[in-house]
């Protein structure tokens, strides 16, 4: 009982955190897109795609093995503290150093003065690693919500600020920095951990052996997640960089916000289960009930509200990456499973498994990614997508395997939110046909007004266990 309160408690705050931080980075961004083109956009995501590389080369995995491993001492933090700091600074010298080609790479010479401010999140960010990593194995999501909503008010203020005073691609620069600023300050102000002297090659080697399986594979990851961007800097423009990347940003501030607060929340309490197979598959599968029963009606809704949207939002300019927005969210309704059944093979230990994967998942994107970068931007979306489909597919065998989440199973925790899903989105459809043109505004409050009533009429009348699930997690908060 104790487990399911920690979590309950920890899904709110921290699903709760990214919702509320969000809204606001959609709100500051809406007002940004008035300020900044697109081509402005993408060339600050051509430099940053490496930061985010790099990003999961400081971790190296080793905060998963310390969240698992049973007893975690201050001899081990002490020691991943040290070698994340020395793992940072040596990327922030080598990623500087690698702007003078980058930017010839890329044909946009303004990058190598990016750079040096862009990649100081490097350093920033790992000295608030081992402080995270306490506060997660603590489930004390409280804190890290409090500081992350924090973080990202100061930074979305800076931004439209800077935005607003004519700073151009320097606005989204400083407010990068800003957040891991203001975010590492408030975690070593919130945590009582201070890093000691000691240094241990031995704790060292002991959490690398799980902690490099998943090093591995967030790197293989992160880099085939980012080398669209990398594809269409080298094959079009920064416009198209700009178009495609917010909008696949703006799918995850919501899709991704979602998963990855049930996903964070969910694994060290699983973590705790990972020798009773019965209550590991039971929790597993409320995840996905949970966030099946969330997740599909507000991805279908953004598909139906996105011409509105962007319309209102950033005006003609912004218009082009409607298409894109829309195949990022038919790739959304693969979340729920992936991350479960990941949650699954991370609980139980199967770091040799988990890469042997992401070997599988990363074999077929280079496949679609290869064949869709010589067609057309339109076309690596929907690569994306399928990709994330075939993610799904890979995890889900896994999950099987290892736990016995059989796939009726799975189909039964996921289809009735799918269904549900698709009649909202063509009563909402059909109510807009109805009203014809009555302008982008009205249109928008229209489609939303609809689609939340019909969705919550048939979830009270259906009553699935996601309903049930929702209404529990809420009256115990």
């Amino acid at each position: 009982m104790e487990y399911r309160k920690k979590v309950i408690s920890g899904f709110v705050w921290s699903a709760g955190e990214k919702f509320a931080t969000s809204a606001m980075r959609i709100i500051a961004g809406v007002v940004v897109l008035r300020y900044l083109s697109p081509g402005e956009f993408g060339v600050v995501e051509m430099l940053a795609v490496f930061s985010l590389i790099a990003y999961t080369i400081v971790d190296s995995g080793f905060s998963q093995a310390l969240i698992r491993k049973k007893e975690a001492s201050c001899r081990d933090y002490n020691s991943i503290f040290y070698l994340n700091i020395a793992i940072a600074v040596a990327l922030y010298l080598l990623l500087v150093g690698l702007s003078y080609p980058l930017a010839r790479f890329f044909r946009q010479p303004e990058l190598v003065s990016f750079a040096p401010v862009l990649f100081l999140t490097l350093p920033l960010s790992a000295l608030g690693l081992i402080q995270t990593t306490i506060l997660t194995r603590a489930m004390d999501f409280r804190t890290l919500s409090k500081v992350s909503f924090a973080s990202a008010l100061v930074s979305c203020v800076l931004l439209v600020a800077l935005a607003a005073a004519g700073y151009g691609p320097w606005a989204l620069i400083w407010q990068t920095v800003a957040t891991e600023v203001v975010k590492t300050g408030l975690l070593w102000t919130a945590s009582r951990w201070r890093p000691g002297r000691d240094f241990s090659a031995q704790s060292v080697r002991e959490l690398y052996g799980f902690g490099s399986r998943l090093f591995l594979t967030g790197l293989i990851s992160q880099v085939f997640t980012r080398v669209t961007t990398v594809i269409i800097g080298r094959m079009h423009n920064p416009a198209q960089v700009g178009l495609y990347n917010q909008s696949l940003k703006l799918k995850d501030s919501v899709a991704t916000a979602l998963g990855y607060s049930v996903h964070n929340v969910t694994y060290p309490a699983l973590a705790s289960y990972q020798d009773d197979e019965a209550k590991l598959q039971s929790a597993s599968r409320k995840v996905v009930q949970v966030l099946s029963f969330l997740l599909f009606p507000v991805m279908a809704g953004l598909i139906l509200v996105a011409p509105e949207g962007f319309a209102i939002a950033g005006g003609e300019r912004w218009m082009p990456a409607v298409p894109y927005f829309r195949i990022f969210c038919v790739s959304a309704f693969f979340l729920p499973l992936t991350y479960a059944s990941l949650n699954i093979l991370k609980a139980k230990g199967e770091g040799n498994t988990i890469l042997r994967a992401e070997i599988i998942k990363k074999a077929f994107a280079l496949t679609v990614i290869t064949a869709a970068a010589f067609i057309s931007v339109t076309a690596l979306a929907w690569a994306y997508t399928v990709w994330m489909g075939f993610e799904m597919c890979v995890n889900a065998w896994y999950g099987r395997l290892k736990n016995d989440y059989t796939y009726r199973r799975q189909a039964a925790d996921t289809l009735p939110y799918l269904a549900m899903s698709a009649l909202m989105f063509l009563a909402v459809w059909g109510v807009a046909r109805l009203f014809g043109d009555i302008g982008a505004g009205a249109a928008l409050g229209l489609k939303v007004l609809t689609g939340t009533a019909v969705y919550t009429l048939l979830a009270a009348a259906i009553r699935p266990a996601g309903w049930n699930e929702t209404l529990t997690i809420l009256r115990k908060t």
